[in-house]
């Protein structure tokens, strides 16, 4: 794919989900949070480590990765600016994620 397509999928897909961004957990929450707690059980995570979450979308998984009085960090970068625009009034995490912007 030559870089012009690259970049015009890219815009088509920043598009579609910051369109999508404030009624996405609406329409996908429940069962994505579900198989996401899922896999992360099956991830060996320590209590200080730092995670990179790529795709964060509006952060559906970021309580999972930064519990409550937990001393784990994340950066939280996605394609869509609206979408992770959303992620920290959605996920009620606490100022140890750090969004860090878009991808793409």
């Amino acid at each position: 794919m030559e870089t012009h397509e690259h970049e015009i999928l890219n815009d088509r897909l920043r598009g579609f989900f910051d369109m999508l961004a404030p009624k996405w957990n609406e329409i996908v929450f429940s069962e994505h949070a579900e198989r996401l707690a899922t896999l992360l059980d099956r991830i060996p995570l320590g209590a200080n480590d730092t995670v990179l979450d790529v795709g964060t979308g509006t952060g559906v998984l970021l309580p999972m990765l930064v519990p409550v009085g937990g001393g784990r960090r994340v950066a939280a970068v996605d394609i869509a600016f609206e979408m992770l625009r959303e992620a920290p009034s959605r996920s009620g995490v606490a100022s140890d994620v750090h969004i860090c912007g878009c991808i793409g």
